[in-house]
């Protein structure tokens, strides 16, 4: 992987288009999303105007990369599409393998750790490993996962992958109901960052 992909998450998936989204947020911004099913779940990803009324026919299977970037303003997960592929728009879309219509929203990346911890706190143990990402920091709560905290390193880069999670649900604010859409990480693997390719010496 390239340096200038370090602290940088990458998410993509195959999945058939399910529904388009429409509908307010907290903050009374208006949100475009579309759902796309795959195996035993679903995924929900963000649009603009002119995509939302650009949607294919419900059943149509695509083919969608992005990005997972930190809201610097409220230090939430939030998804930023790259490249979308439609089967019968796109004359060089792939069909997928079982495989990657069983896997669902997955994502990679390089990242580096900016803290480890575990201890007790009000009687609970905890184990923490904090990630350093473009725009700014997540989370991962590994209490119940010790062999996955012992895989990243204390300090410095590692290569971390998984599955993403979004869910929109309903909540009330100020006596009226909005939706709001979370995205989780769920991390499956962590291994040793890719070294830098070297640099080739200019001739003199």
């Amino acid at each position: 992987m390239p340096v200038t992909n370090l602290c940088r998450l990458f998410f993509q998936f195959y999945g058939y288009f399910s529904e388009g989204l429409d509908f307010y947020d907290e903050h009374g911004n208006r949100v475009y999303m579309a759902r796309y099913d795959y195996i035993g779940n679903n995924v929900v990803i963000p649009l603009t105007a002119e995509e939302h009324a650009q949607l294919p026919e419900p059943g149509t299977l695509v083919f969608v990369q992005g990005l997972i970037k930190v809201d610097k303003k409220t230090g939430k997960l939030k998804l930023e599409v790259l490249a979308i592929s439609i089967e019968g728009h796109d004359p060089k879309f792939v069909q997928p393998t079982p495989e990657q219509l069983m896997a669902g929203a997955t994502f990679y990346g390089e990242i580096i750790v900016s803290s480890k911890d575990s201890g007790v706190y009000n009687n609970y143990f905890y184990r923490c490993v904090t990630i350093a990402l473009f725009g700014g920091s997540y989370k991962f709560s590994l209490t119940n996962d010790e062999d996955l905290y012992n895989q990243f390193p204390e300090r410095g880069t590692c290569a971390i992958a998984g599955t993403l999670e979004t869910i929109v649900r309903s909540v009330q604010k100020d006596g009226r109901p909005i939706k709001v859409c979370e995205n989780n990480l769920l991390l499956q693997k962590v291994g040793k960052a890719q070294p830098e390719p070297k640099q080739r010496q200019q001739a003199a």
